[in-house]
């Protein structure tokens, strides 16, 4: 999308919500795309992922680009475009944007691309778009210098909301906020007793659970607040409708269930856990038995959690070993008053020969002074992450075979996390480069790889 400068009626930031572009193209699947015909003067570029083709940015979910200078398209004297300069495209290292003339009319040729394949034989049949990889939007000419667009999509008003609240269950209440929630206060409006809950928050802290653990109280009201905003104010009944079960049914639902967090084989290096749905009322660990291969060991076991309904075995396992743990019935009782059967929980462990090692050698060669490294699944899920300064070495120990990619990122100002752009404030996102392949890691196996960081 290219903006004419020549408009004094509108700002130039309202641009891209307001009028459709002067000039418009489309990438192709490589990210090349050109504009012909172009008229001399000063442009503003964009890019947007244009989701109701509108041809303006005009959606929350769009993502955008733009170049923070004007350029200006040049008129080169009319040539053929033959197989020596496509090998001078070839060769170029950066993204490109390139002014040719092709058949006697003035063309701008850009990319969205990693870079331009290498070494292309002179006899190729290839075309331009052939040979770029999509990735950001890129332009560059051999009188002017390089230029990168970043796509970012931008971050939504930050004013903290209450998305909802609700009862999932049984003396069980949720909160569900936008952001990271900490800092909101929740004032009970009605009489409360002393350790009448507990609370426990969800990962991202932007949901938060209360189990109700006093038996007294039949309705709650609460008001939901931060600083001098409220939210909402609500009210619960706490008592459940009794609702005609047969005599095995209410048998069956006074049976506490215990799950764990046990894989085949199971991490010899993890801890194990039992999880119920609500906080324990009482327990009595001293009941519990471990059987570590042909040994049996009286386990330590510690409450765990936020809202103490966890329990996690304080015991170092070994490697290749099989394992039980029991524990008799009634030795759990939850705040509902649901008491355990007798359970026994077998599980094997595994061995260091099942994981692989990957040492990365990173020389920071960015202008910024601190970057993160992430380890991230081939469909970028976080596996490991590292804050780095100007060079050193990261070690991954106990990985899972398979394949992965590595991300880094400048992390211009600190947070350990990227920053996204802002068009209106003038800001591009945090650069982003990845590591140019993926690595694939074998069980029993150790790599060692060096990376010189650029950000273009």
């Amino acid at each position: 999308m290219l903006y004419e400068d020549n408009n004094d009626t509108i700002p130039f930031d309202s641009l891209p919500y307001l009028v459709k572009p002067a000039y418009l193209t489309r990438t192709n699947p490589a990210g090349f795309f050109v504009i012909n015909n172009l008229s001399g003067g000063d442009y503003m570029m964009f890019a947007i992922s244009d989701i109701n083709l509108s041809a303006t940015y005009d959606q929350a979910d769009e993502e955008i680009a733009f170049l923070d200078s004007l350029i200006a398209p040049k008129y080169l004297a009319p040539e053929i475009l033959d197989t020596a300069l496509m090998d001078s495209l070839a060769l170029l290292q950066d993204d490109s944007l390139v002014d040719i003339e092709m058949q006697g009319q003035a063309e701008l040729l850009y990319d969205i691309g990693e870079e331009l394949v290498e070494d292309l034989p002179s006899d190729t049949n290839l075309m331009v778009s052939e040979m770029l990889i999509a990735d950001t939007i890129s332009s560059d000419t051999v009188e002017e210098g390089f230029y990168t667009i970043f796509m970012f999509k931008e971050t939504p008003d930050t004013v903290q909301r209450l998305l909802g609240t609700d009862k999932p269950r049984n003396r069980v209440l949720r909160f569900i906020f936008r952001y990271p929630a900490e800092d909101v206060l929740i004032t009970p409006l009605t009489p409360v007793p002393d350790d009448w809950m507990v609370e426990e928050w969800n990962k991202g802290l932007d949901t938060l659970r209360y189990y109700i653990m006093s038996e007294s109280l039949d309705t709650i009201s609460l008001k939901i607040s931060q600083d001098t905003t409220i939210f909402d104010t609500i009210s619960y009944s706490l008592i459940e409708k009794e609702i005609q079960q047969r005599k095995k049914d209410r048998e069956k639902a006074q049976i506490l269930k215990v799950i764990t967090n046990t894989k085949v084989p199971f991490p010899y290096f993890e801890d194990f856990l039992l999880k119920t749905g609500y906080p324990f009322q009482e327990y009595d660990l001293s009941r519990f038995l471990l059987v570590e291969g042909e040994d049996s060991l009286q386990p330590v076991l510690e409450l765990y959690g936020q809202s103490g309904r966890m329990l996690k075995l304080d015991h170092e396992l070994k490697e290749n070993t099989q394992y039980m743990l029991f524990f008799p019935d009634s030795a759990l009782t939850d705040v509902l008053g649901r008491s355990n059967d007798s359970t026994e929980l077998r599980f094997t462990t595994n061995t260091y020969e099942d994981y692989g090692l990957y040492t990365l050698h990173v020389l920071n060669n960015s202008p910024y002074d601190q970057i993160v490294i992430q380890l991230l699944t081939e469909n970028e899920l976080m596996v490991r992450e590292d804050i780095l300064g100007r060079e050193a070495s990261i070690t991954w120990d106990l990985l899972n075979p398979g394949k992965y990619i590595i991300k880094a990122f400048a992390d211009i100002n600190h947070n350990s996390i990227w920053d996204t752009g802002d068009f209106l404030d003038k800001r591009q996102p945090e650069p982003v480069v990845y590591y140019p392949k993926v690595i694939e890691v074998r069980a029993g196996w150790s790599f060692e790889e060096d990376w010189p960081v650029e950000f273009r």
